[in-house]
């Protein structure tokens, strides 16, 4: 189950990266209406939302370390295939974050829905680790106690 974690997390940082290559390059001075959304560039040097601006260091410093104790304590925190699934596509997004961090001093945002702040593949992914973290919470944790 560990090695499908990785495999999830490669996939989603190799979209992520992707996609944020071709935003850099293809939205450098346009924006491009796809209907229901649009594909907007954004630097952003915060966290989800434009929160923490200009903290990208300590954002930096945050992302390695989430990775790391993801990484140190994956055997213990995936049991299920609900939490291989979560924890698959939080590493994605973090990795994806921090790199992005790490190797361009802020984070490539794109894609734009207009009801919320711009973001990128990895936001996706990381709301997607954690949405699957509290399903499975509900659907089999939560039984386990009562």
């Amino acid at each position: 189950m560990i090695r499908n974690v990785y495999l999830i997390a490669f996939i989603g940082f190799i979209l992520d990266q992707l996609t944020k290559f071709m935003a850099r390059h293809w939205l450098l001075e346009r924006s491009v209406d796809a209907g229901f959304f649009r594909f907007d560039l954004v630097f952003n040097t915060g966290a989800a939302y434009g929160l923490f601006s200009d903290f990208t260091s300590i954002l930096l410093w945050l992302g390695v370390l989430a990775i790391a104790y993801i990484l140190y304590s994956l055997r213990t925190l995936v049991n299920h295939p609900m939490e291989m699934v979560a924890f698959g596509c939080i590493l994605a997004g973090a990795l994806g974050n921090t790199v992005d961090r790490l190797v361009h001093g802020r984070v490539t945002d794109f894609i734009n829905i207009l009801i919320i702040p711009v973001f990128n593949l990895a936001d996706v992914f990381l709301n997607i680790g954690i949405g699957f973290i509290i399903l499975h919470y509900f659907l089999h944790e939560r039984k386990k106690s009562n």
